[in-house]
């Protein structure tokens, strides 16, 4: 009878303890996610530093969270740490192959180091990935351009404006392929639309 009862409490304390580790995990998941949520306001207001502090406690929480360490990675590349910046996309993307944010911080990274090639590798893999991205085709365009094709460059820069239109720098580069091509008048009447985007932006608070 001793060993019954002494069975019963012993599968009595393993579900006790595994439903707190469970709370635990509920509970450190959700406070992941709401750190997450607070760096991002810095994050889009600039505020990298502070970003960064909310960014780093939610990967320590959650080590697995591929999100949290690709927005570390893009905090340390806007305040030009772009070894470390690699290095945080690079785990975020063993955790996820397919982390977008991640893919699209190491493009950035290696397009400023002057690897072309495999910044638009990475470029075209965002773009396949979502094909509404904002920025991505833009800079597909800019290193087809740098490949010398012209044709697909153009491509790109009209899905670019299609997804971003509010975008300056797309209009911008539309206005430079028509001037290359000899076509003045367009050229004049995109660079109108990119100072009017340019100034909106401006005017935003």
């Amino acid at each position: 009878m001793k060993r019954i009862w002494i069975q019963i409490d012993t599968v009595i304390l393993f579900i006790l303890l595994f439903s707190l580790l469970i709370i635990s995990c509920k509970r450190s998941v959700r406070e992941d996610l709401i750190l997450i949520e607070q760096g991002k306001k810095h994050f889009f207001e600039s505020e990298y530093m502070e970003a960064l502090k909310h960014f780093e406690k939610s990967a320590q929480i959650n080590p697995r969270n591929d999100v949290a360490k690709a927005y570390v990675g893009f905090c340390y590349y806007h305040i030009d740490e772009a070894g470390t910046a690699i290095l945080q996309f690079n785990k975020s993307l063993q955790l996820n192959p397919s982390n977008n944010i991640a893919l699209f911080g190491k493009s950035l990274v290696l397009w400023e180091m002057e690897d072309f090639l495999s910044a638009y590798i990475l470029f075209d893999s965002v773009t396949k990935i979502n094909p509404n991205h904002d920025k991505a085709f833009y800079y597909r365009s800019l290193a087809e351009l740098q490949f010398g094709d012209t044709l697909s460059a153009q491509k790109s820069l009209l899905q670019a404006i299609t997804n971003a239109p509010e975008y300056a720098e797309n209009y911008y580069l539309q206005a430079s392929l028509y001037l290359k091509n000899g076509k003045a008048e367009k050229a004049d009447s995109v660079l109108k639309i990119a100072h009017k985007c340019k100034n909106e932006l401006l005017k935003s608070p």
